[in-house]
């Protein structure tokens, strides 16, 4: 069994260094950090794992409550605009539309 695991990091690490041979990547191959991401990381993600399934199977701790609407919820009015006052016989603003000037 020990054989298998150390020829798949093997493959590991020569698919490593294909891919960070294509993507142009300068220096060295950081096979520690590869081989630590396997050992460790990989570990940590099935424990989130089982952790969230076996949360999912016992349900919900605290479930949500029922809120009661009451309707007494203000908000601020926006400030209106200054406007000042139009004579009703005033020009509209903008452009002419008499062709005749």
């Amino acid at each position: 069994m020990l054989g298998f695991w150390a020829l798949f990091l093997a493959i590991e690490l020569g698919c490593g260094m294909i891919a960070y041979r294509l993507d142009g990547q300068e220096g060295r191959l950081p096979a520690l950090r590869l081989l630590a991401m396997r050992l460790g990381y990989r570990q940590l993600l099935y424990a989130v794992v089982v952790r969230a399934v076996f949360a999912a199977l016992a349900g919900p701790r605290v479930a949500w409550g029922r809120q009661q609407r009451s309707g007494t919820c203000t908000a601020p009015l926006p400030p209106m605009a200054e406007v000042a006052p139009v004579a009703a016989d005033a020009p509209l603003p903008g452009p002419s539309l008499d062709r005749a000037a």
